[in-house]
């Protein structure tokens, strides 16, 4: 009883400040940098969560992030969510390869995956849906992913921190930081 509720605590609180990152990214951001290209900050939760939880987890993380996310994006539901199963089920089998898990290195692979992330929902809209996305903005492209790189190094860093404090315990193959 004391693990479960000790999983659920730490689960609302992580949940809590992917709300405060998501409602900087679709509200704030807007408001302050109007012209400029927000970060993709969920995806650095999907990231982490593939390196630092174990893989029902890191599913279910992403389940959840799409979902919250969606309401803060102008995306589709349905296209969303596949991008991120298919990003998650990319990143769950480089972890089974390649395991190294310091904030440098998932920088640079959130840098990889989000320069990769809209091409991959710009060609499955154009694979599924009825009225798919006939843009693409390359420079835009090129600022969301760029920045998302620049403050995920930081981010990685909150997030580890705050598994500490709450004393999770990471899968075996990760050990501490």
């Amino acid at each position: 009883m004391k693990y479960l509720l000790f999983l659920l605590t730490h689960s609302l609180l992580f949940f809590s400040i992917l709300l405060i990152l998501m409602s900087l990214q679709g509200a704030i951001w807007i408001q302050i940098f109007s012209p400029f290209p927000s970060p993709y900050l969920w995806l650095t939760y999907i990231i982490y969560g593939a390196f630092y939880r174990s893989t029902i987890e890191a599913i279910i993380l992403t389940y959840i992030v799409s979902l919250v996310a969606t309401s803060f994006l102008d995306l589709p539901l349905g296209l969303f969510l596949c991008c991120n199963a298919l990003i998650m089920l990319a990143l769950l089998i480089l972890k089974s390869r390649f395991m190294i898990i310091r904030p440098p290195f998932l920088a640079l692979l959130t840098l990889f995956i989000s320069f990769i992330y809209p091409v991959l929902h710009h060609v499955l809209s154009i694979l599924t849906e009825s009225n798919p996305n006939k843009d693409f903005e390359f420079i835009n492209w090129f600022m969301c992913s760029t920045l998302t790189a620049l403050i995920s190094m930081y981010l990685y860093q909150f997030y580890i921190w705050f598994d500490s404090i709450m004393n999770k315990q990471w899968p075996a193959e990760v050990g501490r930081y």
